[in-house]
């Protein structure tokens, strides 16, 4: 018989235990990685409900707060109102009186009045009589008492232009400062009698 004898050198059989490894390692890889995202992606989610839902919540509250402050808001406000009304005084009377004692190239300059009692007028005059006058006739007011002439004093005409010889005649050469006392309600009391 005859032997075999096989000269070819024996073919290296393939380790495939590294290949294998990197592909397992690779599936694990694969699977902790989808995990991760599918972990993250229902955080995410979570989170917008969440966000949602605070955001509806803050919503319902602000609409309570602003239901029950604006409640509060219309409340206070009324309730000013009605303070107003009976406060408030009007001053066309006041006005009405100085304007009909002030002679016709007379005028006023500040009006101040200070309710209940205190009225302080500047007015200015062409003479140094029709200031007298006019504290005669402001202290003949029904509504008007006790009127002192604080100071008078002689005014120049403002401006750069110098006026004429007959605008100077019409312009008013003096500044008299009043202050009286006034009758806070006959005032109110006019005011109201004219408002109705």
């Amino acid at each position: 018989m005859s032997a075999d004898i096989n000269l070819l050198p024996e073919k290296e059989k393939r380790d495939i235990t590294w290949l294998l490894l990197a592909g397992i390692l690779l599936v694990l890889f694969l699977a902790v990685f989808l995990f991760f995202q599918i972990a993250e992606s229902r955080q995410d989610q979570q989170l917008s409900e969440l966000n949602t839902r605070q955001q509806e919540l803050t919503a319902d509250l602000e609409e309570e707060a602003g239901v029950d402050g604006r409640t509060a808001q219309i409340q206070a406000h009324q309730s000013t109102l009605k303070e107003l009304k009976n406060a408030v005084v009007p001053a066309s009377p006041l006005i009405r009186a100085v304007s009909a004692s002030l002679p016709s190239d007379g005028y006023i300059q500040t009006f101040d009045y200070a309710y209940p009692s205190t009225l302080r007028v500047t007015v200015q005059l062409n003479e140094v009589k029709q200031a007298a006058d006019l504290q005669f006739a402001l202290g003949e007011a029904a509504i008007i008492e006790n009127v002192t002439m604080e100071s008078l004093n002689a005014s120049s005409p403002s401006g750069e232009n110098t006026p004429s010889p007959e605008e100077q005649n019409r312009m008013p050469r003096y500044d008299a400062v009043y202050e009286m006392d006034v009758t806070g309600t006959a005032v109110q009391e006019e005011g109201e009698a004219v408002a109705d």
